[in-house]
């Protein structure tokens, strides 16, 4: 932890953690801040992915060695005999399925995401994506990292194709595109965790080891229980089994990318007692990174849903309902620190939500309207993510972190 040591006299006031006061939501829950689990968060300050990280300073040092992990990934690590213990270390834990897994509550996971439509990605880039944003710390990765301004629609499309690949993927099986998508995003995560680890700017007393278990942990929340209230202020209410199937599907999810299962929810109710300890503890303190990344989402946001079909007025309504989303959510002071786009009358969309709400109950009541939500929203889904293949080769700044070689 040289690194660290070398950087503490430039420690600025963004702090990754904050000791947990009783806040409204613990109260609520009946959580107490000497809970056990408080502790845990906070030793995951100092946890990165030891599996994957091995393996990405293997690949730095050795030609091809991309191209061995995407052969022994795409065809099995049996096709690679001669492959490092390291690749070999990562592969024996994630062929090796978890026994909790299970394959038809992944498959009603993955088909309740689905069905979310276009109320589902709103919901990840207004509510989940921009909760992530709010807290200083936790973005200096993404601002050390990339291009935050012109970069975001790339990054948006990156993280849309792989929300894609594991949901149409249904269980994750073995050689589906979800469980390769899965896999190649936690190498990019191990190789910007060394890029970082190796940079002196980075502050590890004030945020922790960079891409730690905290932040990996808080990702799973945001795509899971985040998602859900993301969903349902929008009118979208899943029922409680289509809830718990979502948190068993990305339980999974996020233990391929390399999540401690320690410290994974398990259910919903653990999800939403997880995300009030997060919030407990977390500096909600936007600086200028945390504007510079909400500019750029809102102006990929702008620029995606132009580039569609359709009439300007209903493109100028999803850009609003966006906005006036994360507004309702956060909150407008925090919205306004963050420079959310202006959303006058934002309550007015409670009542677009209540008018879905009906609609999805209604055709919720017949095994005909059921097919026809489901089918309708797997479209909607897949077209609103807007999800361009830019390959994966992983970058930062737009510069390859593996020899393009070695990267192909």
């Amino acid at each position: 932890m040289s690194t660290g040591l070398q950087v503490l006299d430039k420690v600025r006031s963004a702090r990754r953690w904050k000791d947990p006061q009783a806040t409204i939501g613990l109260r609520m829950l009946g959580i107490k801040t000497t809970d056990s689990r408080f502790a845990q968060l906070k030793q995951s300050l100092w946890q990165g992915d030891p599996l994957a990280d091995n393996v990405a300073a293997w690949i730095h040092a050795n030609r091809g060695g991309w191209a061995l992990f995407q052969q022994a990934l795409t065809q099995g690590i049996h096709s690679q005999p001669d492959a490092p213990e390291c690749v070999k270390a990562l592969f024996a834990q994630v062929d090796q399925r978890p026994a909790w897994v299970d394959d038809e509550l992944m498959q009603r996971g993955a088909n309740a995401v689905l069905r979310s439509g276009l109320y589902g990605s709103t919901a990840l880039g207004s509510c989940s994506l921009m909760i992530g944003y709010a807290a200083d710390a936790a973005v200096k990765p993404l601002a050390m990292t990339a291009n935050l301004s012109q970069g975001a629609r790339k990054r948006l499309s990156e993280t849309s194709r792989w929300t894609i690949d594991c949901a149409t993927s249904g269980i994750l099986a073995r050689h589906s595109e979800g469980f390769h998508s899965t896999l190649r995003v936690r190498l990019m995560h191990a190789f910007v965790r060394q890029s970082l680890r190796a940079n002196p700017e980075w502050q590890f007393d004030a945020w922790g080891e960079p891409i730690m278990q905290l932040d990996m942990v808080a990702t799973q929340l945001e795509f899971s229980t985040v998602f859900i209230a993301g969903c349902a202020a929008q009118g979208l209410l899943f029922s409680a089994a289509e809830r718990e199937a979502i948190m068993h599907y990305y339980r999974y999810v996020c233990w391929l990318m390399g999540v401690d299962e320690v410290l994974q929810p398990t259910n919903f109710r653990e999800g939403i007692e997880l995300a009030a300890m997060l919030h407990a503890t977390s500096n909600m303190a936007p600086d200028q990174d945390s504007i510079a990344l909400t500019k750029g989402l809102f102006n990929a946001l702008k620029e995606m849903v132009n580039d569609q079909p359709g009439e300007q007025w209903l493109k100028r309504l999803l850009i609003y309902r966006s906005a006036a989303l994360t507004r309702l959510m956060l909150g407008d002071e925090l919205s306004n620190r963050m420079q959310v786009p202006p959303a006058p009358m934002k309550s007015s969309i409670l009542l677009m939500s209540a008018m879905t709400l009906i609609a999805d109950q209604s055709l919720g009541l017949t095994s005909m309207g059921r097919k026809f939500r489901a089918r309708i929203g797997r479209q909607q889904f897949i077209a609103g993510s807007e999800a361009k293949n830019f390959g994966f080769i992983p970058t930062m700044k737009g510069k390859k972190l593996v020899a393009e070689a070695s990267a192909a």
